[in-house]
C-alpha cells in the first residue's frame, strides 16, 4: 500500500491518510453537538440552527436530550444535546459541515487546527447560532453551538496525532 493513495470511503467511516511512508488509520466514533438557549432566545430556533448542521436525511431524527438550568441571576437556560454514533450517520454528518463550511472558515480552521484537536484526538468546532440558523456555517467562539467529533485514533508509535487527524480533514475537506 505504500506510495499509493487512497481518499475517504463514507461508508464505513475510515479514512485513510497516506504518505509514502506511513499510514494512519482513523475511524470516527461519534459526533456530539451542544448548544445552549438563553432566555432571551426561542429554543426552536436554536434547535432548528442545530439542524442545519446535519445533512436533510437525518434531521427527521433529530431529538435533543434537554437540561434546563438556571442562569447566575436567575434566568432559563435549555441545554440541548444531540448525540450520533455509528458510522453512517457520523459520516453524513461530517461530510454535511465540509460541504457547507466556506473556503474562508476551512482556511481558518486549517491554520488554527491544532488548537481545534483535544488530547483524546477528539476535533472540537465551535459555530455561530445565528448564521447556522440562517443555513451558514460561520466558525465562532462566543455563545456557540458546540460540535466534538471523537475518532478513534490507531496511529503508528512516533507518528503526531495531530497530524495524522489534520490529513484525516484534508482528505474529507474540512480544511481549505
Amino acid at each position: 500500500m505504500e506510495g499509493r493513495k487512497r481518499g475517504k470511503v463514507l461508508s464505513n467511516l475510515y479514512f485513510e491518510a497516506c504518505t509514502m511512508d506511513s499510514t494512519d488509520l482513523i475511524r470516527l466514533l461519534q459526533i456530539r453537538i451542544v448548544a445552549y438557549a438563553h432566555a432571551t432566545e426561542d429554543e426552536t430556533n436554536v434547535l432548528e440552527a442545530v439542524k442545519n448542521l446535519v445533512p436533510t436525511s437525518l434531521q427527521g431524527g433529530v431529538q435533543p436530550k434537554t437540561r434546563r438550568l438556571e442562569g447566575h441571576f436567575g434566568n432559563p437556560i435549555t441545554v440541548l444535546e444531540f448525540e450520533f454514533s455509528g458510522e453512517d450517520q457520523g459520516n453524513q454528518i461530517l461530510e454535511n459541515i465540509a460541504k457547507r463550511l466556506g473556503k474562508g472558515e476551512k482556511r481558518a480552521l486549517a491554520m488554527a487546527f491544532h488548537r481545534h484537536v483535544g488530547s483524546d484526538g477528539s476535533l472540537y468546532l465551535r459555530f455561530d447560532k445565528q448564521e447556522a440558523f440562517l443555513g451558514r456555517l460561520k466558525l465562532e467562539t462566543s455563545d456557540p453551538i458546540h460540535v466534538r467529533i471523537k475518532f478513534a485514533l490507531e496511529a503508528k508509535p512516533g507518528q503526531d496525532v495531530v497530524d495524522s487527524l489534520r490529513k484525516t480533514c484534508e482528505r474529507v475537506g474540512l480544511l481549505g
